[in-house]
């Protein structure tokens, strides 16, 4: 496929198919990328919710997490709900937020 050297049906066309062997090469690669920066970012993530720094970047990783069903979504929709949090949003600021056991759930 992709030498482009596929055989040709009838005669009347002349022109040679566009080459579909790259075009697959090229789609595949990509989706490929987009999945491993995506978990590259969800690990950095993880890192950064251990340290408490990154705010925004949390918020942008939990978004690009619901794209991806069913886990992702679950992983996304409880970030947000942890990270919205004012005693969460507090200990990002460096603030000295209620010790975890004060906390209620």
């Amino acid at each position: 496929m992709l030498s482009g050297t596929l055989p040709i049906s009838s005669p009347r066309s002349a022109l040679p198919p566009v080459n579909p062997g790259w075009m697959f090469m090229i789609a595949g690669s990509v989706v490929v990328s987009v999945g491993w920066a995506a978990a590259i970012c969800l690990f950095i993530t993880g890192r950064k919710l251990k340290q408490r720094r990154g705010y925004l970047f949390c918020l942008i990783t939990a978004g690009i997490a619901c794209l991806f069903q069913p886990f992702g979504m679950v992983l996304g929709v409880f970030t947000f709900i942890v990270l919205l949090r004012p005693s969460v949003k507090a200990q990002f600021q460096g603030a000295r937020a209620k010790p975890l056991s004060a906390i209620r759930i």
